[in-house]
């Protein structure tokens, strides 16, 4: 397991370290990569086993996952860098683990007594897949695609994603909710891969069992276990590391269907549930916590008996009495969002996720550079200035958001297609252009009952008062929070028919735009006093307590 928090830690900070061009923390992958390739053996392997120990799959382990954890920042790194010795040490590395499991070698998913390394290492996948895009050789493809079929004939104990699950209409989702959000991808990958109308058939099946198990702001029920229930916003909780899984097979699934829908999904996860579990000084993760969430006192329901050391409903830099796997997923989420806001299609440019970025690139052998400067998710504006090194026919394809009621686009024309804003255009040096997303609050309904607020991308709360109980201290004034509630939990409140909220916009800070940017007013039903009661509301991401699903039905009270 360390081997995961190292190499997920690495991963995340060498992809944070190239998209904001820090020279030390770039130095410092410097250092680790060499390092970690100088260790490489003879024969290529890059693992965390001893030779008389490797590929042992009778029984728990942690070969392949280590390997996916590891190789996964390298792969970052190469494309980064350009170094062809990455790339090199990575395929040598591949090349022995291919022969040892999977299509010619032992199933690595034929197991006993397992507890979730043999589960974890269907993730190899990822390494396969990158390669495969990377270098075109269709035996990285071919593996990937054996990879899930041998996960799918294995008899490890997470098995959500096995193939005859996913074919059978009856069978509901249960098992470790991160195993679950990450397995969607090998499916993704398979099914891509092989363009099997049987293995579509699977991935149809597996989009279709998540959808009851998703909470209204966006994540996968686990804390940690699915155990074959729907979500509710009150009473399921949600594991951090399922956040940043979910994330990825979403991004997976954006870049190999091109529809733009699943960058919505993106965009919602992150702002909402992502940003919702975490503090904004960004010192502590809640390894769990839930949408509608009265207490964070070490479980959900503050009645359970603290019979456990194991606090998973809390906040921590750590979580070291659990396991120190959520902080470094949270390491990651960032970055992650931050390499898919673009795609290349052909001699197209579409920008599927937004914020304030920077990309530099080159089409048909011309430079391009795209500048975006914006407040997005907190406001609607977004300004362009592209640059080219010589005049260019370049189609730019920007997101239409679902939820935008207009779309103002000043400097520019363009037509709408299948989900984008089509701007063809010959740039020429230099050209400037600016959009706008309009859009107003809207009571929308879960689809597991209830109500709930959004604005644009951004889920809104009530926020719930707290007093912070403190845990563990670490170093540097990093330290564990509980925190218990104090006053009204808003469980009496509930959203009329009708009912409107209005945008009290706050001055824009950079050191804090979660808890200042926007707020909402409005009013809603107290079931208790049966009489309307005005409410304030703020984005769920800058909440830790909080209610953000409210009851449709209002109850007069006498």
């Amino acid at each position: 397991w360390n081997s995961e928090t190292q190499s997920n830690w690495w991963d995340g900070l060498i992809r944070a370290a190239v998209q904001v061009d820090h020279p030390q923390m770039l130095q410092k992958v410097r250092e680790y990569t060499e390092r970690i390739l100088a260790s490489q053996d003879a024969d290529g392997y890059l693992g965390i086993y001893a030779p008389e120990a490797r590929f042992d799959f009778n029984r728990e382990n942690g070969e392949l996952w280590a390997q996916a954890c590891l190789l996964r920042g390298l792969l970052a790194w190469h494309e980064a860098s350009g170094q062809a010795a990455v790339l090199q040490a990575v395929e040598r590395a591949v090349a022995v683990t291919m022969q040892a499991c999977g299509l010619n070698g032992s199933n690595p998913f034929d197991v006993d007594q397992t507890i979730c390394g043999p589960e974890h290492g269907l993730m190899f996948t990822d390494v396969l897949d990158r390669l495969y895009f990377l270098t075109g050789d269709v035996r990285y493809r071919d593996h990937c695609h054996g990879l899930y079929e041998a996960f799918s004939r294995g008899s490890t104990t997470e098995r959500d994603a096995a193939m005859d699950h996913l074919l059978d209409p009856d069978y509901r989702l249960l098992g470790h909710g991160v195993h679950t959000a990450e397995h969607l991808r090998a499916v993704v990958n398979a099914a891509h891969a092989s363009g099997d109308p049987l293995l579509e058939r699977v991935l149809a099946g597996y989009l279709q069992k998540l959808e009851p198990c998703l909470m209204p702001s966006g994540a996968l029920i686990g804390d940690e276990y699915i155990q074959q229930r729907a979500a509710d916003a009150s009473t399921t909780g949600y594991e951090y590391c399922s956040i940043h899984e979910l994330l990825d097979s979403y991004c997976s699934l954006l870049h190999k269907s091109g529809d733009p829908a699943w960058a919505e999904r993106i965009e919602w996860l992150l702002f909402n549930a992502g940003q919702g579990a975490r503090t904004n000084d960004g010192r502590a993760v809640a390894y769990c916590t839930a949408d509608n969430v009265d207490a964070l006192m070490g479980h959900l329901d503050m009645d359970a008996p603290d019979n456990t050391p194991e606090k998973r409903f809390k906040y921590s830099p750590v979580h070291q009495d659990v396991a120190v796997c959520c902080a470094p997923n949270a390491c990651r989420i960032y970055p992650y969002y931050v390499q898919n806001m673009w795609q290349r299609r052909g001699n197209a440019l579409a920008m599927n996720l937004y914020g304030p970025s920077l990309l530099e690139t080159e089409i048909g052998g011309t430079r391009v550079r795209i500048a975006v400067e914006t407040q997005y998710p907190f406001g609607r504006h977004l300004a362009f200035t592209v640059s080219t090194g010589a005049p260019l026919e370049m189609r730019l394809m920007l997101r239409r958001p679902t939820w935008a009621d207009s779309i103002q686009v000043t400097g520019a024309e363009y037509e709408e297609q299948a989900g984008y804003l089509i701007l063809s255009n010959r740039w020429e040096v230099e050209r400037h252009f600016k959009v706008l997303f309009r859009s107003q609050p809207e009571v929308i309904e879960y689809r597991n009952g209830g109500r709930l607020v959004r604005y644009g991308p951004l889920l809104f709360a009530l926020p719930i008062g707290a007093e912070v109980v403190s845990g563990r201290e670490y170093p540097e004034g990093f330290r564990d929070t509980l925190y218990r509630p104090l006053g009204d939990s808003g469980e009496a409140l509930a959203i009329a028919d009708g009912a409107k909220f209005v945008i009290r916009k706050q001055v824009f800070e950079e050191d804090d735009p979660w808890s200042r940017a926007v707020l909402l007013h409005g009013e809603m039903f107290d079931r208790t006093r049966g009489e309307p009661v005005a409410v304030q509301l703020v984005p769920m991401g800058a909440t830790v307590l909080r209610r953000v699903c409210f009851s449709d039905a209002p109850v007069d009270s006498s």
